[in-house]
This record gives C-alpha cells, sequence and structure tokens, in this order.
C-alpha cells in the first residue's frame, strides 16, 4: 500500500515542475514579444516623429515620397501619378493653379481664378445686400457685373460671411440659400474655415475634405460643381442685365440669347426681329451667329455662335 501511495506523489510533483516549467517558458515568450512591440514602438518616423516606420525603414509611408523627392521639381503629370500619400496631396495644393489650367483648356471653361485683391473687392461690393439669387448669377458670369469665377477660400469665406451678415429679414429663415449660391465656386474648399452642417452636407459625396484632394478626378468633380448644379439653387426672379436692344431687364428664366463673342444677353423676342435667314449677326459685336449652332443651358438661355 505504501508502494501505491508514494506513486501518486512522485506524479504530482512532476506535474508541477513541468507547468513551472511551462509558465517560465510562456514569461519568456511574452517578453520576448513585448521587446519586439517596444522595438517597433521606438521607431518612429525620423522626419515627422509622429507615426511610425515600418521596421526595415526609417520613414513612414506618408513621408518616403516627400523624403524621396526633396528639392527636385516635379513635372505635373508626374505628380498626378504618384500614389495617394499627404506628399501627393501637399503637391497638388502646391500646383492647384497649374492644373486648374490644365482642366479649363480640357473642359473649355471660361470661369477665372480671382487673385486679384483689388478685383474680389468689386466682386464683394457688388454682391453686397444681393439674394443668394443675385449672388449666384454674379459669380456664374451671367450679369455684366463680372466673368464667371472660382474664388480661393480666404474670398469665398469672406464673401459667405457677408452674405449672412447681411442677409435681408424676409430672408432670415433661409439663410442656408447663401451657402448653396457660394458653395459651388470655392476653388480650395477644403482649406476653408467656414464650418456648418449645411456647408458639409454639401460636399458629403466627397468624404471629408479636410486636406486637397490626392485623386485628381474628386479635384475635377469639385470644381465640375460650378458649372452643372446651378439647378440647386432657385434662380427664378434673378435680374442679369438690361437686354441690348430694347434696354428692359433680362430676368433668368425668361427665354434669352446670350452672344459668344462679347457676352451681351438679349431677349429672345428682340433678336427674333431682326433675323431675316438662318444666320444673323449679333446687334452689339456683329459677330456672326449660325442660329442652327447653339448651346442650350438651363433657364431657356442660349450661347449664340
Amino acid at each position: 500500500m505504501d508502494n501505491f501511495e508514494e506513486l501518486p506523489l512522485n506524479n504530482l510533483n512532476n506535474l508541477n515542475n513541468s507547468a513551472n516549467d511551462l509558465v517560465e517558458f510562456d514569461n519568456e515568450i511574452d517578453n520576448e514579444i513585448d521587446n519586439k512591440i517596444e522595438t517597433i514602438k521606438s521607431k518612429k518616423c525620423l522626419e515627422c516623429k509622429t507615426y511610425f516606420a515600418q521596421c526595415d525603414k526609417n520613414y513612414c509611408s506618408d513621408c518616403e515620397f516627400g523624403v524621396l523627392y526633396h528639392g527636385i521639381d516635379l513635372s505635373i503629370e508626374q505628380i498626378i501619378n504618384l500614389p495617394k500619400c499627404s506628399f501627393k496631396s501637399k503637391q497638388i495644393n502646391e500646383h492647384l493653379e497649374e492644373i486648374y489650367d490644365v482642366y479649363k483648356i480640357k473642359k473649355g471653361l471660361q470661369n477665372k481664378l480671382i487673385k486679384n485683391i483689388n478685383l474680389f473687392k468689386t466682386i464683394l461690393n457688388i454682391c453686397k445686400g444681393k439674394t443668394p439669387q443675385e449672388i449666384f448669377t454674379i459669380l456664374d458670369g451671367q450679369t455684366d457685373y463680372c466673368c464667371a469665377c472660382l474664388l480661393p477660400y480666404k474670398y469665398a469665406d469672406q464673401l459667405l460671411e457677408q452674405s449672412l451678415e447681411n442677409c435681408p429679414k424676409e430672408l432670415e429663415n433661409n439663410k442656408y440659400k447663401y451657402v448653396h449660391a457660394i458653395a459651388p465656386f470655392y476653388f480650395d474648399v477644403w482649406n476653408s474655415q467656414y464650418k456648418d452642417s449645411v456647408f458639409e452636407c454639401y460636399y458629403k459625396n466627397l468624404g471629408q475634405l479636410t486636406r486637397c484632394p490626392t485623386e485628381i478626378s474628386h479635384l475635377y468633380e469639385l470644381w465640375n460643381r460650378c458649372v452643372y448644379l446651378s439647378h440647386k439653387v432657385d434662380l427664378n426672379g434673378a435680374e442679369l442685365c438690361n437686354c441690348k436692344v430694347c434696354n428692359k431687364i433680362v430676368k433668368i428664366e425668361q427665354y434669352k440669347i446670350r452672344c459668344k463673342s462679347c457676352y451681351n444677353y438679349f431677349h429672345t423676342n428682340c433678336v427674333d426681329t431682326t433675323i431675316n435667314s438662318r444666320c444673323t449677326k449679333c446687334p452689339m459685336c456683329s459677330a456672326k451667329w449660325n442660329i442652327n449652332k447653339i448651346d442650350r443651358v438651363d433657364y431657356g438661355s442660349v450661347f449664340a455662335y
């Protein structure tokens, strides 16, 4: 019986020793893993010192291309072909005007980027006290005041702030319309300091615009808004200018013709009285119009060539 009593005790000691060995082994593994984690954590990017670099590199993925191309002037094509990273975003932002010039040629746009402070002040004064509809038509170049334009964020923010502050009492409950009137004409909306739910909702399909897009297609989509989203603003009742034939007001919802050479507006009926054939001349600049070749745009307007 004594032998039978000692056998389980010996087995128990052996099991205890094995368990202790396993615990020590686990502790060694844990320590090794902790040391490796600490090594990885301590290897922060040498450039930004914020993000972590991969084990075999000294820079995070965002800074890697900035270091690689430091001091090198990249062409627009090279910038466009860079992979997504903050360096690409910065490069696009720095060369934004050049990229916009390429876009304008590609799309055949007339929208002028307003860079001159005196020209902007003129636009600011013209838009003071105007309704959202009138401001949209001014920025869209549909009036005699100025050409179609895009505004850098510092100018667009200022115009939006002025419009909201000087909002007429009858539009007090419809201030959001000013956002819809001015938002399409932001050149670099991601730099804007103006933040509210209506403004952010306007661009929601493009995600959080906290920095310049890294995809040119997204950039073009932003700029396309000033061309294709006029239907988002109720423009009925907005006055454009005086017809150059009858000198009466041309309203945006009326049928009208705009010469693509001198950009003057005419009531369709006023011009029709001078048409004796399928080809006629502009009453102001004498540019020949081919009535068979016109661009139809919103609100009954046509461009005559």
